[in-house]
């Protein structure tokens, strides 16, 4: 997964892979640190703020096992991780593209992924998108990684996924 430290580092991975403008950029670090001097945010925290800002239909406690599962189980997330998760929210992209988008922003390129890793990130993000605790693991099931996986082969892979491929189907149909 990626590590962002730094302000520069942060800063140009919001710009470069959350398509973030560098004013807003700046803007919403500046806000970030000034309430989490640290740089990390709390699950309380975290769940505090969906509560106040997520309609009632929404399980906080599931969302929030969700997000902190996606990022390494840790009892924080940091900015970028905060900013990847609102922005996931606030894309407008079709469904099989989110998914794309979540790989492509997590993981950095040229780097091999631990299966593990993969897993963890996949299962938390279909969760996310799609609150079907068996769709994970029927995708990965069906796409099989080695120990050791490269980001663009995990893409080419999930492209051809079937499972994937019936899912956003069954998703078009239900919002015509």
């Amino acid at each position: 997964m990626i590590k962002a430290e730094g302000k520069d580092v942060v800063l140009r991975l919001c710009m470069v892979r959350l398509r973030m403008p560098e004013a807003e950029a700046r803007r919403k670090y500046k806000a970030f640190f000034q309430q989490f001097e640290d740089g990390k945010m709390s699950r309380d925290h975290f769940e505090q703020l969906c509560s106040e800002s997520l309609d009632g239909d929404t399980n906080i406690a599931q969302l929030c096992d969700t997000v902190f599962h996606l990022f390494g189980g840790r009892n924080y997330l940091d900015f970028y991780q905060f900013t990847v998760i609102t922005q996931l929210q606030e894309l407008d992209l079709p469904s099989e593209q989110r998914l794309a988008w979540m790989v492509e922003t997590i993981f950095e390129e040229g780097k091999d992924l631990r299966r593990q890793e993969v897993e963890q990130m996949l299962e938390s993000t279909l969760m996310l998108e799609y609150g079907d605790p068996l769709l994970a693991a029927r995708v990965r099931e069906e796409i099989s990684l080695p120990h050791l996986v490269e980001r663009a082969s995990l893409l080419r892979k999930l492209k051809r996924c079937r499972t994937l491929k019936k899912h956003y189907e069954k998703i078009i149909q239900q919002n015509m």
